[in-house]
């Protein structure tokens, strides 16, 4: 749950899931919850009040681009979050975004560098 939603704020947008994105994520690299406490009314205070450890320091292993996007969605200022699912996704994979990016080519750039797509190509499928 966001800091807008935990504090009963009536207008959401889609920062908000971006930042229940970002506490899923967080939790899938670092293999605890960014936010902790033993009851669930602890864990709303907290979501409003304590700032989680970077992810790179809590899982070093993480790649350094997601590391930073993932905190930025969990900022508790909705405004410091990423714009969109968009921006969010293609800082993710450390490339470049603006409002003209076209959503076709976000992961375009990483997925013709990988090994998956170089694999491809030598077998001329790609």
């Amino acid at each position: 749950m966001s800091p807008e939603q935990a504090s009963g704020e009536r207008s959401l947008d889609g920062r908000s899931d971006l930042y229940s994105s970002g506490l899923i994520g967080y939790e899938m690299f670092s293999g605890s919850p960014a936010i902790h406490a033993p009851t669930v009314a602890s864990v709303l205070v907290k979501q409003l009040t304590e700032v989680p450890k970077p992810l790179i320091q809590k899982a070093n292993k993480t790649p350094p681009a997601v590391g930073a996007a993932i905190d930025r969605v969990l900022e508790k200022n909705p405004a410091q979050r990423f714009e969109s699912g968009r921006a969010f996704a293609a800082a993710l994979l450390g490339e470049p975004f603006d409002s003209t990016t076209s959503p076709t080519q976000i992961g375009r750039t990483s997925f013709a560098k990988s090994t998956s797509a170089k694999k491809l190509r030598s077998r001329k499928l790609l």
